[in-house]
């Protein structure tokens, strides 16, 4: 019974760990090109970012860089799963207009550490239908939901029988 309960314990272990993989398969850099007067040269709004000392943070959606409306010379990069208000779906990579921001969105590990590219004539919500509401189908969540009740159940078994 003991090696059964070993097996168990690093099967549901090595679930956990091919889980986390899986729901964030990329990185996304995440940065500003400058704030309250300070300029933060690892992150140019002309030029590309240093990986060396830029934060990075997992993501499960597309990777963006995006001036500010308020601010010519402000770049942001990051996920677009922190941003809300957002088309979604999101349209193909490439750089956009929204409303009085530019926004260049990529769906690679690290693709927005590049210099912001100069948007297609496109709006950025120009693919999304007028009339019509768009659906998601849930799959991401769905799948999602399928793993964390398997490792509930894996969990239940391990307590049960061990």
């Amino acid at each position: 019974m003991a090696n059964y309960c070993t097996i168990l314990s690093i099967s549901l272990g090595f679930v956990i760990t091919l889980t986390q993989y899986v729901v964030y398969s990329k990185e996304c850099y995440v940065c500003r090109s400058h704030a309250e007067g300070q300029y933060y040269p690892h992150c140019p709004m002309e030029g590309n970012v240093n990986p060396q000392i830029t934060w990075k943070e997992n993501c499960t959606g597309h990777c963006f860089t995006r001036t500010d409306d308020l601010d010519k010379e402000l770049v942001y990069r990051g996920c677009v799963d922190s941003q809300w208000g957002l088309p979604d779906p999101l349209p193909p990579d490439g750089c956009y207009t929204y409303y009085l921001e530019v926004w260049c969105v990529c769906g690679t590990n690290l693709c927005n550490g590049v210099a912001l590219g100069k948007p297609k004539g496109v709006e950025f919500d120009a693919h999304i239908p007028k009339k019509k509401k768009e659906t998601t189908d849930g799959s991401s969540s769905h799948f999602v939901g399928i793993v964390f009740v398997s490792i509930l159940s894996l969990a239940a078994i391990l307590t049960i029988n061990c």
